[in-house]
């Protein structure tokens, strides 16, 4: 009677033990298909992510493209507007030249200028004198607007290279996960 019930509980326990072990299989089973559907998952985001980024990096190169154009199309254009107010402050130049003359030849004279001549030719003195002083200006209000527009190109790109390290360091992170779902259960 002993050994029977000695051999009832062996076979109970050993039923018991084997059921658990089937039930832990089951639910190791169970774990490790939904830590592969976590991982396909997981990679199909970061293919989905890979996606968007190399998108947005192409939608930034074409923007900095478009920008680079703009860029060379406002150079050459201000380069002409230089060239133009080079060609006339040397006309300007070439006037004052010409008037000082005038105003040398007329002093060598030995004629007195008028008063009133004398006054319209100072008034024109001083007239290319404001008109080269606001070609100066609109010069340096140029260089300015230029340098400030290379300030904003700056930075997007600043801040482009900001969000590739972000989603960067996110994949960093993402790729850690996969890594430890995939280290066997201890």
């Amino acid at each position: 009677m002993v050994q029977k019930t000695l051999n009832a509980i062996a076979f109970f326990t050993l039923m018991f033990v084997a059921t658990g072990w089937a039930q832990q299989r089951e639910t190791i089973d169970v774990r490790l298909t939904r830590i592969e559907e976590s991982i396909k998952a997981t990679n199909q985001h970061i293919v989905e992510l890979t996606k968007a980024l190399n998108q947005r990096i192409e939608d930034t190169n074409k923007r900095i493209d478009d920008t680079n154009q703009r860029l060379d199309a406002l150079r050459d254009d201000m380069n002409q507007r230089l060239e133009a107010q080079t060609i006339w402050l040397i006309t300007i130049r070439g006037f004052i030249a010409a008037g000082v003359s005038v105003v040398v030849w007329f002093a060598r004279q030995e004629r007195p200028v008028s008063q009133k001549h004398y006054n319209k030719l100072v008034k024109q003195d001083r007239e290319l004198v404001e008109q080269f002083n606001e070609l100066e200006s609109e010069l340096r209000n140029q260089r300015r607007n230029q340098e400030d527009f290379a300030g904003v190109i700056q930075q997007q790109h600043t801040a482009h290279d900001h969000h590739v390290d972000e989603l960067a360091q996110k994949l960093r992170v993402l790729e850690t996960e996969i890594g430890i779902f995939k280290r066997p259960a201890a």
